[in-house]
């Protein structure tokens, strides 16, 4: 006997053996036992012949007209090549799926619609198939195995497609199948489906399979209903909302469908074949998924709309081969009557939402570097520009799903001094953005406060942060209007985002509305000199509690040490005075500036409600470098150099008040300078001393 006789006899031939004899790729589907000898000898004699034919087509040049293979019924749903393929017979035996388009000669598709349904209703019809109602079950593949001498069988439950043993076979253990419990996935429930966005799952089951078989799950029949509608029915297609619904099964996709699909025809409600493979093993759980894309375009007015998805039945598959419905077990809900409603509490809620609404997406704003940000003195030059200098810093989180793009960008500044414009300050401005550069200006900006960036062009993944600075050319002090002592600082908040000059848009191309965009960051004004002082140090080495003998005189001694840089061309004084400049505090800091008659500020705080009198606050102002000078009235401090001044602040208790158990502390509120050796200073610096306090300390007594 030969290897062929010999398969056949043992009650199937596998695909490998026919590939052997005669090369085809189509697979050989098994065949059941025969019952006798006789029955046997037929079934290999009409098996034999069969092949015989196909191998005679190939070995004289032919191909046979039809080379599909077909494991499973299919109907309106379900997509496949196996879809195509049967589409490519229709058209080739003469009942065209469709006359131009998709499902044409030459243009078949791998979803079975209502053309595909029309097709072979009329393919049945010609060949005594009943009823001719286009579903191409088992007896339709009966009659295309007869009428193409090709050897295709219905599925049997429970075969395999092969002698091997992998992890590849997909049939059923066990006897009479059942579902013993299906309940929604928690996660699932009032979801958005934004428009555009594709596969948003909305609903989901987590099936369980009886203990006694294995299940295939093989349908569904959903429901979906408009909220607003269900007590008189549905005024809106589904698909003026979604263009697709899809099922998906332990996280693949089992059966696509279009929106259409469910219309008022059907109730919104119908049956989707799923393929094959959706198995779950006896007492085990798989997890049923629904999802729904959005259309492109959705109507304003159909936006936030609220739908309701239902479960209405599972049509599954057990090891015998029995095909089941199950529509009421669990959250699996068909209504009382094809006129009812399921319950509320067996549906799943979702909204179509515009796609920024359902993508969540936020450009916000949030603070940048402290050491760009925050109010310090800029070095210049009287007759050079002075180039690459850092002059604000923010960043931008985009929240959401949606990556972004940030097409144009405007910032603004505001001024103190001669220089009143941008172009007043700078010759250039360069925006970056994570050290790469994405906009660059000069001409723009002159005569106004506001900068654009109008080319920026660039993508803002969601979830992540962006760090940008804005850098500056600086003009020098003598071909423009810029003066020692102007300031500039910038903003970038909700003004500058709501302008129409700057432009951020979605992933589909709309703008950004206004509260999608948040948050502000403003820097602190900077100076411009060409010769100045700058503090460089700053340090409370020395700050003690000093305790004595006796009853209230106790003192706190607050040490401030700080070195002042002179960063320009000549030299400069600072008056050798220190000044309370204003009067004790107990809330709050208030760092009032020194007048020009002051010298160096200071204030001090206390943590109670008593506060200290003047009588009880005295300072020293000493100095031990080598590079300051005391003059007549003020330290000398040549050009380029550094000195380090201690300032000495002493709150001693005298008992009146008494200062028993008060805290206090001190703070740097000023120096000034001048371009000669006088009490009185030219200008004050002021910059940042917040940050220039000692600690909190503790009269005893």
């Amino acid at each position: 006997m030969s290897t062929l006789t010999r398969k056949v006899a043992a009650g199937f031939i596998t695909a490998t053996t026919v590939m052997s004899l005669s090369g085809l790729s189509a697979a050989i589907v098994p065949v059941a036992h025969a019952q006798t000898s006789a029955d046997l000898q037929a079934q290999i004699t009409l098996l034999l012949s069969q092949i015989a034919t196909l191998q005679a087509q190939l070995n004289t040049g032919g191909s046979s007209s039809a080379a599909c293979t077909f494991t499973r019924s299919l109907t309106v749903g379900s997509t496949g090549q196996d879809v195509m393929c049967l589409q490519q017979y229709l058209n080739g035996a003469g009942f065209t799926v469709s006359a131009s388009g998709a499902g044409a000669p030459g243009m078949e598709t791998t979803f079975f619609g209502s053309r595909t349904t029309a097709a072979v209703a009329a393919w049945q019809a010609a060949n005594g198939v009943a009823p001719a109602v286009g579903y191409f079950g088992p007896i339709s593949m009966a009659k295309y195995t007869q009428l193409n001498a090709t050897v295709v069988v219905p599925p049997v439950a429970g075969g395999d497609d092969d002698d091997d043993d992998d992890s590849s076979d997909t049939s059923l253990q066990g006897g009479a199948g059942s579902i013993t419990d299906a309940d929604f996935i928690a996660s699932l429930n009032n979801e958005e489906v934004g428009e555009n966005e594709e596969d948003v799952q909305v609903a989901g089951l987590e099936i369980e399979a009886g203990e006694d078989s294995d299940i295939e799950l093989i349908a569904v029949t959903l429901d979906f209903d408009k909220a607003a509608d269900q007590s008189s029915g549905n005024d809106d297609d589904l698909d003026d909302y979604a263009d697709e619904v899809s099922v998906w099964f332990d996280g693949e996709e089992v059966a696509r469908v279009d929106a259409s699909e469910f219309n008022d025809n059907n109730g919104y409600g119908r049956t989707v074949s799923l393929k094959s493979g959706a198995i779950i093993r006896a007492d085990k759980t798989g997890e049923l998924v629904v999802a729904v894309s959005g259309v492109k375009n959705l109507d304003s007015s159909n936006a936030a709309q609220a739908w309701d998805v239902a479960f209405e039945a599972v049509r599954f598959r057990d090891a015998q081969g029995a095909v089941i419905t199950e529509s009421d077990q669990g959250d699996i809900d068909s209504g009382t009557a094809d006129t009812t409603a399921v319950t509320a509490d067996a549906e799943r809620a979702f909204t179509f939402e515009t796609f920024a609404t359902a993508s969540d997406v936020e450009f916000k704003i949030m603070s940048g570097s402290d050491s760009i940000n925050d109010s310090r003195v800029i070095d210049v030059d009287d007759t050079n520009d002075t180039d690459n200098v850092d002059v604000f810093s923010f960043v931008v989180r985009i929240d959401g799903t949606s990556d972004v793009q940030l097409k144009d960008l405007m910032l603004s500044s505001t001024h103190t001094g001669t220089a009143n414009t941008l172009d007043d300050v700078f010759s250039k401005l360069v925006l970056e953005m994570d050290g790469v550069v994405v906009g660059s200006e000069s001409s723009s900006f002159a005569g106004a406060t506001t900068v654009v960036f109008d080319d920026i062009d660039t993508w803002l993944e969601a979830g992540e942060d962006y760090s940008f600075t804005l850098v500056g050319d600086i003009n020098d002090t003598q071909a423009s209007q810029l003066v020692d002592g102007d300031t500039v600082y910038f903003t970038f908040g909700e003004t500058e985002t709501d302008s129409t000059l700057t432009d951020i848009e979605d992933e589909k191309g709309d703008n950004l509305a206004d509260a999608d965009k948040t948050g502000e960051e403003t820097s602190d004004a900077i100076a411009f000199y060409d010769n100045g002082i700058e503090i460089t140090s700053f340090n409370t080495t020395g700050s003690i509690a000093v305790a004595t003998d006796g009853v209230n005189n106790d003192r706190v001694e607050l040490v401030m040490n700080f070195t002042v840089h002179n960063f320009g061309d000549t030299t400069l004084y600072i008056p050798n005075t220190a000044t309370n400049t204003g009067s004790v505090i107990s809330t709050g800091v208030t760092t009032t500036a020194p007048g020009v008659s002051e010298g160096i500020g200071y204030v001090v705080q206390n943590s109670a409600s008593t506060s200290a009198g003047s009588n009880d606050i005295s300072a020293t102002l000493t100095e031990e470098d080598t590079d300051l000078t005391l003059g007549t009235n003020a330290f000398e401090l040549k050009a380029g150099k550094s000195g380090t001044f201690t300032l000495k602040v002493s709150v001693a208790n005298d008992g009146t008040p008494d200062l028993t158990n008060t805290t206090f502390r001190a703070f740097l509120t000023g120096v000034n300078w001048a371009s000669a050796d006088a009490a009185n200073g030219d200008s004050v610096y002021t910059f940042d001393l917040l940050d220039y306090k000692t600690g909190y300390y503790t009269i005893a007594d």
